[in-house]
């Protein structure tokens, strides 16, 4: 999913939020914006705070680790 929706990392904090950076087309971000809303199956999404602004080009690629 993500290589189709551009540059994302995410990170799980310590209070149960989910902190999300992403970077790619706008059009895949809107597609990213509807996915999150929704959370994966059996997720509760209580609140989503989003805000944009231009891309720094720090993200190169996507990888998932267990902290």
């Amino acid at each position: 999913m993500a290589n189709h929706l551009g540059n994302v990392t995410a990170r799980q904090r310590l209070t149960a939020r989910v902190e999300l950076v992403a970077e790619g087309d706008p059009v895949a971000l809107d597609a990213l914006e509807r996915l999150r809303q929704r959370g994966p199956p059996g997720s509760r999404v209580e609140q989503v705070d989003a805000s944009r602004g231009p891309a720094s080009a720090e993200f190169t690629r996507f990888k998932i680790t267990r902290s």
